[in-house]
């Protein structure tokens, strides 16, 4: 991922992509709903009409198709269209995968604090065998880790 100011012209470029196919798709969508309601309502005086509507339909849907092709490596997470399918917003996908990885990113956490718990303990506990001497009867006494400075 780019940072600074290139990073920044390439994300407004990548905009404008989106925003010309958004506005294509809207010009299709518009050209669609008109034409439904010539043909819904055909009369044979209205067959001009009729075919500019399908010749803008031709022009829009290659129109459409250049602006697929500057987007050719973008990818969609098969998920996002499961959400759209049921009716849900795409944005909630986003959202709840953020949410997921905020959650197993607090987990990992816990498990390297324990670790990291687990390790200093370990460390204390041989430190302190460490300096222990053995004495007869089993036991140990302890005996601090410190150079004679006494010279």
């Amino acid at each position: 991922m780019h940072c600074g100011p290139e990073g920044a012209r390439a994300a407004m470029a990548m905009a404008e992509k989106f925003d010309s196919l958004e506005e294509h798709l809207e010009k299709f969508v518009e050209n669609i709903r008109q034409l439904g309601i010539i043909v819904s309502d055909f009369q044979p005086s209205s067959q001009a009409g009729l075919n500019q509507k399908l010749n803008f339909m031709v022009t829009g849907l290659q129109d459409i198709d250049k602006c697929r092709q500057q987007l050719h490596d973008i990818s969609v997470p098969l998920e996002v269209f499961e959400y759209i399918d049921q009716g849900r917003n795409p944005q909630l996908y986003t959202k709840e995968c953020l949410e997921r990885a905020l959650a197993k990113n607090e987990q990992v956490k816990g498990k390297i604090d324990t670790m990291k718990l687990v390790a200093h303990k370990s460390c204390r506990k041989n430190y302190s065998t460490v300096n222990q001497v053995p004495v007869l009867g089993g036991g140990a006494i302890y005996m601090p880790n410190q150079m004679d400075t006494s010279f």
